[in-house]
């Protein structure tokens, strides 16, 4: 990300050398090894000429001289862990593990910690292929307890049906 920044920068410079400090504030650079601030951030002009990101820098050399089990004191945007984009609200588990087939559909919710009973499957299912996508979840083939099923169920949560 550091060196994608740095050659978006240089590739039009008096245009986009404004955008460095703002830019620099979403690098990481805490979490880059101690050779590779020393070595290619340090050395580098654009960080060694704006007081602002020789601060980021100064950031994550103080970050390295912390001992490891000390570095999570040191609570900024470039340390923390970040959250993924889109967070699962629930799991579900669908169908049966061979050889009972069965037609539950049974959901998880990560934030309430708790498993409830949603609406069953049309079709009793083992060993079916699961899929979500736009809001709905797929089970795709699978068994019956003895037949091959050839049949797509869709379970919409919304109207759980």
């Amino acid at each position: 990300v550091f060196e994608a920044m740095i050659a978006w920068i240089k590739h039009d410079k008096p245009a986009r050398l404004e955008y460095m400090p703002k830019l620099m504030e979403h690098v990481r650079l805490p979490l880059l090894s101690r050779d590779y601030l020393v070595q290619i951030v340090e050395e580098e002009a654009l960080i060694k000429n704006n007081n602002t990101c020789k601060d980021f820098l100064i950031e994550a050399m103080k970050y390295h001289l912390l001992p490891a089990d000390q570095r999570h004191l040191i609570k900024t945007d470039r340390t923390r862990p970040r959250t993924p984009i889109s967070i699962p609200k629930v799991m579900i588990v669908v169908g049966g593990q061979a050889p009972k087939a069965i037609r539950s559909v049974e959901c998880y919710d990560f934030q309430e910690d708790r498993w409830y009973q949603v609406a069953d499957l049309p079709s009793r299912r083992c060993r079916a292929g699961v899929v979500s996508m736009a809001g709905r979840v797929y089970a795709v083939g699978g068994f019956n307890s003895s037949l091959r099923e050839r049949t797509v169920d869709v379970y919409d949560g919304v109207r759980d049906q």
